[in-house]
């Protein structure tokens, strides 16, 4: 069966200035979608650049003075995450899990990025260990994680981790329109149709989306 070709879609998510200081597992995220166009598929992100080269130099001071200090390393990861620097982005999330292995947002972060990388078992590794330390959002962690499963071409897993993502928050649309293009991969045209019906209850701007690949695959 030929399988249509589908893009990852990022999301924008809530900015949080660098000067604040917060445990990982507190911070919520978005799934409100980038631009006006919806690419086919949703992963959750929060990359968005927002610091300058002095919050580099401001945290590389803090680890001169401690280069133990678990928040500067995870401020300094957060940092390269924002700006693309995927490598030593999970490079810093690694020593804050090492030293902090209750920090499940970090273990979330590490797990996006490793996905960027294309180093998907290592970013399910990542994403169970979120979910295993009590995520306070675990609805994105499945998302992220169904993504990377699909990456893999995984996909009945993937239905499966986007699923959970429903069940922890049924009105999460990115996961409702990643399930729906799942569907669509799978030949599941009614599933995904039924996940349409379900966005257009709350989120009618990415049901639309949802549709037109609904229809495309359907050669309508």
């Amino acid at each position: 069966m030929h399988l249509p070709t589908f893009k990852p879609l990022y999301t924008l998510v809530l900015l949080i200035a660098f000067v604040i200081l917060q445990p990982a597992c507190q911070r919520q995220e978005s799934n409100k979608p980038e631009g006006s166009q919806l690419p086919a598929q949703t992963e959750e992100r929060r990359d968005v650049p927002l610091y300058n080269q002095n919050a580099y130099e401001t945290v590389l001071r803090e680890l001169q003075a401690d280069p133990d200090n678990i928040q500067a390393l995870y401020h300094l990861g957060d940092l390269y995450f924002r700006d693309g620097r995927y490598e030593e982005a999970v490079e810093n999330f690694r020593k804050v899990v090492a030293a902090d292995p209750s920090r499940a947002y970090v273990f979330f972060q590490m797990g996006t990025a490793l996905n960027r990388l294309h180093r998907y078992e290592e970013a399910l590794d990542a994403f169970k260990h979120a979910l295993d330390n009590n995520l306070k959002t675990p609805a994105i962690a499945y998302n992220n994680m169904g993504i990377t499963y699909g990456n893999l071409g995984r996909f009945q897993e993937e239905i499966g981790a986007l699923k959970q993502a429903i069940a922890s928050r049924p009105r999460y649309a990115a996961a409702r329109y990643n399930l729906g293009v799942t569907l669509i991969k799978v030949g599941d045209i009614e599933g995904a149709r039924e996940q349409y019906q379900a966005l257009n209850e709350f989120d009618v701007t990415i049901a639309e989306a949802l549709l037109k690949e609904i229809n495309k695959a359907a050669g309508g």
